[in-house]
């Protein structure tokens, strides 16, 4: 949590505490795996942002965007010219690699990604779950961030690794195809292409979450997480709303 640096308005700054203590459930994603981009064999990368939902007895599990974890199978990754990547002859996925505060890099599994929903949720193994996995507090739904409220939207920025907050105003429920009949581009050429254009994100404006904030949670002034990081789109961002994140999570927690 000290790592974090978070402008806010003079409003927003007792509702900041509340949000300081659940950044430590914040992790730096990683993964990469070997694959080929124009017939030429590489190491792929990709980085991202996770945020810590849930316990079991066996860790913490971690909510992130699924075109941060992707295992290439099917040409998903794209280079920044837009070639899309293939898996490497025998590659079995990526490997993934949290860095948690206080903890350091740890191995994560990857127990659902969702290209559909553009979700993942992860597990880093833990002994000790209830003393190391700091579960941030998710809003009862996205109704809870009104529109022309205030938001605070987390991650780690892709180029410094730095660990910031951006203010931003909630505006209304839209989806991708909404946003590019607008004319508008999404920022992001990693954005999975099987996610459903139909699917509602919460429009955040006046931050523009630069790459490596996906999957990161937006804050209301409560302290709760409305959302993650889907994309950037001009000068806003576009947020998962909290309903699918707690979607995702039941699918995994049934019997």
């Amino acid at each position: 949590a000290a790592q974090a640096t978070i402008p806010v308005p003079d409003e927003l700054s007792s509702p900041i505490g509340r949000i300081r203590p659940s950044l430590a459930g914040i992790g730096r994603i990683e993964s990469k795996q070997p694959a080929q981009v124009n017939n030429t064999l590489a190491e792929v990368s990709s980085n991202g942002t996770g945020f810590v939902i849930d316990k079991n007895s066996q860790g913490c599990l971690l909510f992130t965007k699924e075109h941060v974890v992707h295992d290439l199978r099917y040409g998903a990754m794209r280079d920044d010219a837009g070639t899309a990547a293939k898996p490497a002859p025998g590659s079995k996925g990526p490997e993934v690699i949290v860095n948690l505060p206080d903890q350091g890099p740890r191995q994560a599994r990857v127990l659902l990604a969702d290209e559909s929903t553009d979700a993942a949720i992860l597990q880093i193994d833990s002994t000790d779950p209830e003393r190391e996995c700091k579960v941030v507090p998710l809003a009862r739904s996205s109704a809870d961030a009104r529109a022309n409220d205030l938001a605070v939207i987390v991650g780690f920025d892709g180029v410094t690794g730095d660990l910031n907050g951006l203010t931003g105003i909630v505006g209304g429920t839209t989806n991708i195809t909404v946003v590019e009949q607008a004319g508008a581009r999404v920022a992001n050429p990693y954005v999975v292409p099987r996610f459903v254009n139909s699917q509602p994100l919460i429009a955040i404006y006046g931050a523009a979450a630069p790459r490596g904030y996906s999957g990161g949670p937006t804050f209301n002034r409560d302290g709760e997480v409305i959302g993650a990081s889907h994309a950037q789109v001009g000068t806003g961002t576009l947020v998962t709303p909290v309903e699918i994140i707690k979607a995702e999570l039941a699918r995994i927690k049934k019997p």
